[in-house]
């Protein structure tokens, strides 16, 4: 049963009248685990060490409670301001396109993957042909798993997404617009694993190890997107579809699956207007960069039409 309490959190001060404590808490502390641990701690110290010990606590959580709720503000206000630029590019963007009204498009904001290049550092080249090394040497033996390497949305789901069923050619205009916005978790892996490397050994059963790396090595191009994957450029990736990872292959963003959602709906006219912004789908969270709208346009299975060409 849970126990109620008229007082404050005996270290953040929270008010807890009406508020259920656990039951293995001490008396007179909220729910927080932070706040049970320092109360545990501060009772191995002397009483005087006790108590500054506890005000230093309460005074650095309250700081830090007031500073995530202005985050959580300035945030909010961003979101609302970035949400009425959207609309209003929508229907200019609507207008331009000599678009009917009455169709209603669907929309989508997308991310931005980075835009200028910089030559491959050898550095970087070396640490990609280690990873490609270790993961060939494990397909050969048929030892491990497919080894994918995880990466999850904000929302802690898995970015692998096995129901891919967005026409590809609006999900090729999509990303042709947006340049890649996802395209920095690629880091110096690409995701390539054990999986990718035998699917290629299946397609290509008389390639020896040397040959496999040396296929992977020769599509690193001189020059990649800053920031982003060793085989992001800025006309696309480097490496062709059937040498990419799953994770690439099958990845949808968050507002790709929402264009598939809506796309697939009766009344739907399986166009949508698609406005890019700056920053890319990691860096979406942080907001205190530039995030300005870099590019739009109306895309279909039929083609992309910019409204406004990226810089």
């Amino acid at each position: 049963m849970a126990v109620f309490h008229r007082l404050g959190c005996r270290v953040c001060g929270s008010t807890l009248y009406g508020r259920p404590v656990r039951e293995s808490a001490a008396p007179g502390l909220c729910r927080r685990g932070e706040c049970e641990l320092i109360f545990r701690r501060a009772g191995r110290m002397s009483a005087p060490a006790s108590r500054r010990f506890l005000e230093n606590e309460g005074r650095r959580i309250l700081r830090e409670r007031d500073e995530s709720r202005e985050r959580a503000e300035r945030f909010n206000a961003i979101v609302e301001v970035e949400s009425e630029e959207n609309e209003r590019h929508f229907l200019q963007a609507i207008q331009a396109l000599g678009l009917d009204p009455e169709e209603e498009p669907a929309v989508v904001i997308l991310p931005s993957g980075p835009r200028r290049e910089r030559n491959v550092p050898a550095r970087r080249f070396g640490r990609y042909r280690d990873r490609l090394t270790h993961v060939i040497s494990l397909a050969m033996a048929r030892e491990g798993h497919d080894d994918h390497v995880e990466v999850r949305d904000e929302e802690g789901r898995l970015v692998f997404n096995e129901g891919n069923d967005l026409d590809p050619r609006v999900q090729g205009h999509a990303c042709s617009l947006c340049n890649g916005g996802c395209c920095p978790a690629g880091n110096d892996h690409a995701f390539v694993n054990v999986g990718t490397i035998r699917r290629y050994m299946n397609a290509h059963p008389e390639a020896r190890p040397r040959h496999i790396l040396e296929a992977y090595l020769a599509r690193v191009p001189n020059r990649s997107c800053e920031g982003s994957c060793i085989n992001h450029t800025t006309k696309g990736c480097n490496l062709p579809s059937e040498m990419r990872s799953d994770v690439c292959g099958r990845y949808l963003c968050q507002p790709l699956a929402a264009l598939s959602r809506d796309l697939r709906q009766p009344e739907s006219s399986g166009r949508a207007i698609a406005i890019s912004r700056a920053l890319d789908k990691w860096s979406t969270d942080k907001r205190q960069a530039d995030n300005r709208i870099v590019a739009s346009g109306l895309i279909s299975k039929d083609g992309l039409e910019y409204h406004l060409e990226p810089q």
